[in-house]
């Protein structure tokens, strides 16, 4: 099978998620085969579409501010975790990292930055869905690509006010009730105003969640392969139409 092809099948795995016997069969050879091909492609594929997920430099985040982030135009990303079932680990130790409290199954975590235009900048390692969000981000090493007075916006459940003091960084997340019983009016338009912001960021979540093969299960056998995998799930999303329109992009005055 020549390249064309073997390009055309992966891509067909990732999307619809078939069978590898379905997809033996619709390319016309042996399931081994449509397998070894899917393995090999997977690096190749990654490495080539990594650079479609670049670094942007601060000046060129903000001169690409969407109108909803007006009150917060020294955001330099949005960051979030996501998490996807797996099969059970045939090892003791893979299952003990891997379970996830929360899900009450096996799962992976990955973490996920975007500018505010909606950009993919990072995507990090997976990691057993037993991991904390606030240790994947600090693992993933995604603070320490950013400058001093960065501003970096999050969801309640990161836990890293103390890191970001230390990198010098701004944290913008919904505040939290602690003991009072209502917020006042100020603390519920800001929250109402960093939802409004974040919601691009759950579009462009739900783009990587339109290729199947992160719907289904992710059998354990092509789990070593799935750090790449994301990584073109991620170039493809950017190399796609941009969840924002131009329209609701505003320049700021540096």
């Amino acid at each position: 099978m020549d390249l064309k092809n073997r390009i055309i099948l992966t891509f067909v795995k990732l999307k619809q998620n078939l069978s590898f016997s379905a997809l033996a069969v619709l390319f016309g050879i042996t399931r081994q085969t449509c397998t070894n091909y899917f393995k090999n492609m997977i690096p190749l594929l990654a490495l080539v579409l990594k650079t479609m997920i670049p670094w942007p430099d601060r000046e060129m985040i903000r001169s690409n501010m969407p109108i909803a982030f007006k009150n917060f135009n020294t955001t330099r990303i949005i960051m979030d975790c996501a998490e996807i079932p797996i099969e059970k680990p045939h090892c003791v130790k893979c299952r003990i990292l891997t379970y996830s409290n929360y899900k009450k199954r096996h799962t992976i975590k990955w973490n996920v930055a975007l500018t505010p235009s909606g950009l993919i900048v990072h995507v990090s390692s997976s990691y057993g869905g037993r991991s904390f969000d606030k240790f994947i981000v600090i693992d993933s090493g995604i603070l320490d690509k950013l400058d001093p007075y960065d501003a970096v916006m999050v969801d309640r459940g990161f836990l890293i006010e103390n890191e970001c003091l230390q990198r010098h960084l701004i944290l913008i997340q919904p505040l939290f009730l602690k003991k009072k019983l209502q917020l006042s009016k100020a603390e519920a338009l800001r929250i109402a105003e960093i939802a409004q912001a974040r919601v691009h960021v759950e579009r462009v979540i739900q783009r990587l969640r339109e290729f199947s093969f992160l719907s289904d299960e992710v059998p354990w056998n092509l789990i070593t392969y799935f750090d790449e995998i994301l990584i073109i799930m991620a170039a493809i999303v950017n190399l796609s139409a941009p969840v924002l329109n131009m329209t609701n992009i505003r320049k700021f005055i540096l």
